[in-house]
């Protein structure tokens, strides 16, 4: 009970400070499975109409090999899916580092999620662009998150949930993503 309170209180700011935020009346569930194949994102306004966990990211990590990342509680997530050879994925890649490096601190977790991508490839952009955490996505992740347009951003608050998404996101959309990163990290 007291974690729905704390939960709401958050949506109520979110709603207040961000005045573009919607959420459903539906209240959140605990063991919410991930988005089903029935079910998909339902967006208006790049933000999410509906109660969805964000989903479980595995691949392999261009280091250390296996990966597997679920949301943790009090963090939040950034998830950005991108391809070495997409040129909107390579323009937008400068302006989501400058976010990265603002909110470095401020217990938000970015993540680069190669999705169509050789390794090698991936393993040259990285390096490329300096890329801290960057992972290539397995089937299993790509239709958990539903194969989604590059590059694509996903924005998980600090209870697991999925807040906001940017198919083929523009730098407008990194500034609304700026907005809500402020807003999260700002209690």
């Amino acid at each position: 009970m007291r974690k729905n309170l704390k939960y709401y209180f958050y949506c109520a700011a979110m709603i207040f400070f961000s005045g573009k935020a919607v959420f459903s009346e539906e209240a959140p569930q605990k063991n919410v499975p991930a988005i089903s194949d029935a079910d998909s994102f339902i967006i208006s306004n790049h933000y999410v109409h509906k109660w969805l966990q964000l989903p479980q990211l595995s691949g392999e990590d261009l280091t250390s090999g296996r990966f597997q990342q679920k949301p943790v509680y009090g963090i939040a997530d950034v998830v950005i899916f991108i391809a070495s050879y997409c040129v909107p994925c390579q323009q937008l890649t400068r302006y989501l580092l400058d976010l990265e490096k603002k909110y470095k601190r401020n217990n938000v977790r970015f993540t680069w999620v190669f999705s169509q991508d050789l390794k090698k490839d991936a393993v040259g952009f990285s390096r490329e662009y300096g890329l801290k955490k960057a992972v290539i996505a397995d089937d299993e992740a790509m239709k958990l998150w539903k194969n989604p347009r590059l590059p694509g951003v996903f924005l998980g608050d600090r209870f697991g949930w999925l807040l906001a998404m940017f198919p083929a996101a523009t730098p407008q959309d990194v500034r609304r993503l700026d907005d809500l990163l402020s807003n999260i990290t700002s209690y």
